[in-house]
């Protein structure tokens, strides 16, 4: 696979994608962060997408994970 910047990665590669509110996602994003050790070493990649629409997901679901994550940060 290539990317921009002249960077290549020919590993294999783990996608995570979570529906949370603004406040919710900047605590996962800080504890990625610190978890895969992002400061010293290139592991990974976390973002954040500001969502102003979404459909297909079961709202209670949303708020059920988000509970969940909650009880574990």
């Amino acid at each position: 696979m290539i990317f921009g910047f002249g960077l290549t990665y020919e590993g294999s590669q783990t996608v995570l994608i979570c529906v949370l509110e603004k406040k919710l996602s900047l605590a996962v994003m800080k504890a990625l962060t610190q978890e895969l050790d992002l400061a010293k070493h290139s592991h990974g990649v976390v973002f954040t997408v500001p969502l102003d629409h979404i459909a297909g997901i079961d709202t209670r679901q949303l708020e059920s994970f988000e509970e969940h994550l909650r009880d574990e940060i």
